[in-house]
């Protein structure tokens, strides 16, 4: 009898260069060495064209633009991280145990799946500023087991009554991001930049909570108080969907000449740093046209511990962070780390003995509820000042020290050693079994008249749905608000909102169950694009 938990880990692809994509990768593999477990992967922003070359079986979520199902795929914007695929690949791989390690709006439809009864849902999420939102909580409070990336979010959601029973963080291969073994002037040389030339380097996306307005004037301010031939290095896309107007900024604050970006051409696969050129340019070693870095246009893990090798100093500068992984790959390549004094950042700035900002002042985010950090400038100013100041020796001595702290404290064998302690811990027996009969669904509802509108609610989920868990989600709350408010905020109007629509979106929800538990209980086979899907 095969006794081994069954897993599916819900995430980015673990074949794409990402934060979660590499997550994936690393804990998929630690605990496919452990032999203990049968693993599954649903595969976001990965379609069926990619080569499959992991040993565990893999579901992929997307499909490419030609594909017919495209358009059913872009219908949904939660499509693209799991929602159309979830239940069928719960179905066909049966899991015991789901993970999910993302942002809780990416796996939020996770906890109100058909199908939640029959399996335990851990759930790692970046929680990276408080306080939490009412739908946060609501959804941490529906998973069975949930962990943290940092111990400050796990400590932070514990005083929302949140039991994160433990920290995974993130980590990175310090076999791949390591010191160059050569002259860091020589390795500057090579990449067409003066040896005498100081870089600040930081490897961020171009989003609102990274401060890249911030960074850029720290810079201007600290190359006016230096004679040295100081230059800024952003690994990063300017040209991302809702970022920062980077060239705007480098026009604004004198300094278009002194700021590099990474160039890579798709052609001859060659990349580079430059002075900003556009989003395209002519690649200086086979003329034709080369793109600056992005997510679709990425380096190796291998070209980026060669980046992080050209700075001299890293500093991450955002108002709040998950993790920051780029924080950790650039100290086990030695580089001296500089990043804020706050929340995770402080974490992991203190954790590694860097160097952290102080915050000038807190300020609460409208979109998101939360107070976000924003730093003082003018230390900012006078520590990277201090760096660039520090004799040879000294800087020698601080590469060795954040790197030896980085492999004692951020190891890819100790956070997969901790999950795979949680999930030998995880009592199975509370789940129903995927070979149940199945559970009586019914679209023919009497509703008592004159009930409040939570107790209609829950009267059609005890009567006609028959899924308690369901009743401690973040979607039957919103139903219910909803309804009490009489409205629903969309696109700057209020739309009106009644019993009866919450009842009718109730009914939408019991034929998907009553859909799905044909399909679990093989009342109805999968179509043809259905198993072109679960057979990868």
């Amino acid at each position: 009898m095969n006794t081994k938990k069954r897993i599916l880990f819900v995430g980015e692809s673990s074949h794409l260069d990402t934060g979660f994509g590499n997550y994936t990768k690393n804990i998929l593999h630690g605990l496919n060495k452990k032999g203990n477990y049968e693993l599954a992967e649903l595969s976001c922003f990965r379609s069926n064209r990619v080569i499959k070359t992991e040993p565990w079986k893999v579901y992929p979520v997307a499909v490419d633009l030609d594909d017919p199902l495209y358009k059913e795929y872009d219908s949904n914007v939660l499509n693209q991280f799991g929602l159309w695929r979830f239940d069928i690949a719960l179905i066909d791989f049966k899991p015991d145990i789901v993970i999910d390690i993302r942002d809780y709006w990416n796996f939020g439809f996770e906890s109100y799946s058909t199908l939640r009864e029959f399996f335990h849902w851990v759930i790692v999420p970046t929680f990276d500023s408080q306080p939490p939102n009412m739908e946060e909580l609501l959804i941490y409070k529906n998973a069975d087991t949930v962990l943290t990336h940092s111990n400050w979010a796990r400590y932070e959601l514990q005083k929302y009554g949140i039991d994160a029973v433990g920290t995974v963080p993130d980590s990175v291969d310090s076999s791949i991001f390591k010191p160059i073994g050569y002259s860091k002037a020589h390795h500057k040389v090579k990449f067409g930049i003066p040896d005498n030339t100081l870089v600040i380097g930081s490897v961020m996306r171009n989003q609102k909570r990274k401060l890249f307005p911030n960074l850029i004037e720290v810079f201007a301010n600290v190359k006016n108080k230096t004679n040295k031939n100081v230059v800024l290095y952003l690994h990063t896309y300017v040209d991302e969907v809702g970022g920062w107007d980077i060239p705007s900024l480098l026009l604004e604050y004198s300094v278009m000449n002194d700021v590099l970006f990474t160039y890579k051409c798709k052609h001859c696969g060659r990349f580079y740093p430059s002075k900003y050129q556009g989003d395209k340019t002519v690649c200086k070693f086979c003329g034709k046209i080369c793109d600056m870095c992005s997510v679709n246009n990425s380096i190796t893990q291998n070209d980026l511990s060669l980046i992080y090798n050209i700075f001299d100093v890293y500093v991450q500068y955002a108002n709040s962070e998950g993790l920051g992984i780029p924080q950790l790959e650039a100290s086990a390549c030695g580089i001296p780390l500089v990043t804020l004094n706050a929340d995770v950042m402080n974490e992991i700035g203190s954790t590694l003995e860097s160097t952290l900002i102080d915050i000038k002042y807190k300020q609460r985010d409208i979109e998101t509820n939360t107070l976000r950090n924003y730093p003082d400038q003018t230390d900012c100013v006078n520590k990277i000042l201090e760096y660039i100041s520090m004799p040879l020796n000294d800087l020698v001595k601080k590469s060795k020290i954040i790197r030896k702290k980085l492999k004692e404290n951020y190891s890819w064998e100790n956070t997969i050693d901790i999950f795979h302690n949680v999930i030998s811990n995880i009592n199975l027996e509370t789940n129903n079994s995927w070979y149940d009969k199945t559970k009586p669904v019914s679209l023919e509802w009497q509703i008592p008249s004159n009930l409040p509108i939570r107790d209609t609610i829950y009267y059609i989920i005890d009567n006609y749905i028959h899924d308690e868990k369901l009743k401690k989600t973040y979607f039957i709350e919103n139903l219910i608000t909803r309804t009490l408010n009489g409205f629903v905020s969309y696109q700057n109007k209020k739309i009106h909102y009644y019993i009866d629509t919450a009842i009718e979106e109730l009914k939408v929800y019991a034929k998907n169950k009553l859909a799905i538990e044909k399909f679990r209980t093989n009342i109805v086979k999968p179509s043809k694009n259905l198993n072109n899907f679960l057979n990868y």
